[in-house]
């Protein structure tokens, strides 16, 4: 999937090691997901900080942390050699 943000930004969301082909596109980030469970796929397969890392360190972009992320988890992305994270559900806040 390639985002373009009013003609400015473009950045592919890749959900594998291939992803290297971003910046070969120009793309100027990448978002690379899921790193941890998501409540929107219990039960489904994540990466784990480890693979996100081998997958991020050949990149020459920025690329975010995406799927089952919180506030709690920016030190931990940035660790493993993330630009930022990104999500929705981590980021609402709890209904009244």
């Amino acid at each position: 999937m390639v985002v373009v943000c009013h003609g400015v930004a473009v950045g592919p969301s890749p959900c594998n090691p291939g992803s290297g082909s971003a910046a070969a596109a120009g793309a100027d980030y990448a978002f690379l997901s899921p790193v941890k469970q998501t409540r929107s796929h219990p039960g489904g397969t994540f990466l784990g900080w480890e693979r996100f890392a081998e997958w991020t360190a050949p990149l020459r972009l920025p690329v975010y942390a995406l799927g089952g992320m919180t506030v709690r988890d920016v030190e931990t992305a940035w660790d493993a050699g993330a630009q930022g994270i990104a999500g929705i559900r981590g980021f609402q806040l709890p209904h009244a």
